[in-house]
């Protein structure tokens, strides 16, 4: 057991000097292998997770884009106030004055009654003419001036 390499080296260059088989322990790949797997294993797990970090920062890039077009949808729908018209800034044409007629003289509607049907004839000479129509109605009734007029 206490033997390091340089004495089982020497003892291979006897033995192969006389001719005899020397015995060498197996060398098994699987050690190499299993480094070469693990490597393999680590690059595909990166690619995973490089393929789940752009799928997640795909979904948020979507989602602020579709965030970003609602907003703008709910901004064209409110309905903002657009600067006023120079027209309504400048005031109000002048108003032009019309002349207007002078106004006429109101005259009084004659109330009194024709030279026919005066009241003083209507006791005495219409009863016996019947000339005046106003008078003939009133005959079975007294006359007084305003009498005919209210009813």
């Amino acid at each position: 057991m206490g033997r390091d390499a340089s004495e089982d080296d020497e003892a291979q260059a006897r033995a192969r000097a006389m001719g005899l088989t020397v015995g060498t322990a197996p060398s098994f790949r699987s050690a190499e292998r299993a480094a070469k797997r693990r490597e393999y294993y680590m690059k595909l797990e990166q690619k995973q997770q490089a393929l789940e970090a752009e799928k997640i920062e795909s979904e948020m890039r979507a989602k602020e884009e579709e965030e970003a077009a609602l907003k703008e949808f709910r901004r064209s729908l409110f309905v903002k106030a657009h600067p006023v018209p120079s027209f309504y800034r400048e005031g109000p044409p002048p108003k032009v004055e019309h002349k207007k007629m002078p106004v006429t003289r109101a005259k009084s509607p004659k109330l009194t009654r024709g030279r026919s049907c005066n009241y003083e004839l209507t006791h005495s000479s219409i009863e016996e003419k019947g000339s005046c129509s106003r008078t003939a109605s009133l005959r079975g009734r007294s006359v007084t001036p305003s009498s005919g007029r209210n009813k």
